[in-house]
């Protein structure tokens, strides 16, 4: 609602340069999405299962720690648990700057943008101070869209990563509901067939 109510002020307080505003901020989302999308759903699946192996790897040297001190298996342990966080720890810094660069791309494109319509209608205009209100007034409101529009991006990034556990959890769920209506299915099976009365045999 703040990027569209200052859109539309800034539209009637200086058509071009909004419609530029729009126009490279657009942009900027659509690229920032087929670029980072795939990426940061890789990178989502792939700290999912970093995860999971890193907390199997810690509950089963938990849970076996005497047959591990029996065995003297702790540097095992210890490389296969630290291997794993490296990775971890590799994913996870390329997912926080897939969520914080996107911001920074969007602000930098379009304050170049803003600041070429700026000279060339400063070029034109013979610094008409009537002119330059006018793109002081866009520029503020600029620098207000932009965080917004970073923080946007950011979001959808964010979604976009936890996808995986999101369907995994899904799926669990899916899975879960699936049981019971067999168990339900077997127990109206078994009421039905309960009372069942016998009387001298069974026959065709």
């Amino acid at each position: 609602m703040t990027i569209i109510c200052i859109a539309v002020f800034i539209i009637f307080q200086f058509r071009e340069m909004a419609f530029v505003l729009i126009f490279l901020a657009i942009v900027c989302l659509v690229l920032i999405q087929l670029f980072f999308q795939k990426a940061m759903k890789r990178n989502g699946i792939e700290r999912r299962n970093l995860m999971f192996e890193n907390n199997k790897i810690s509950i089963e040297a938990i849970q076996g720690n005497k047959e591990i001190l029996v065995m003297h298996k702790q540097d095992f342990f210890v490389r296969i648990y630290s291997k794993t966080l490296e990775e971890l720890y590799r994913v996870c810094v390329k997912v926080d700057l897939g969520t914080i660069s996107p911001s920074y791309i969007i602000e930098m494109i379009c304050i170049t943008g803003v600041m070429l319509v700026v000279a060339t209608q400063l070029g034109n205009a013979n610094g008409s101070y009537t002119l330059l209100n006018q793109l002081s007034t866009v520029a503020v409101a600029a620098f207000r869209i932009l965080p917004a529009l970073g923080a946007i991006t950011s979001g959808i990034n964010v979604i976009t990563m936890n996808m995986s556990q999101l369907s995994a959890s899904y799926d669990t769920l899916a899975g879960v509901k699936e049981l019971e209506r067999k168990d339900t299915e077997k127990k109206v099976t078994a009421d039905k067939y309960r009372n069942i009365k016998f009387f001298k045999g069974i026959r065709d």
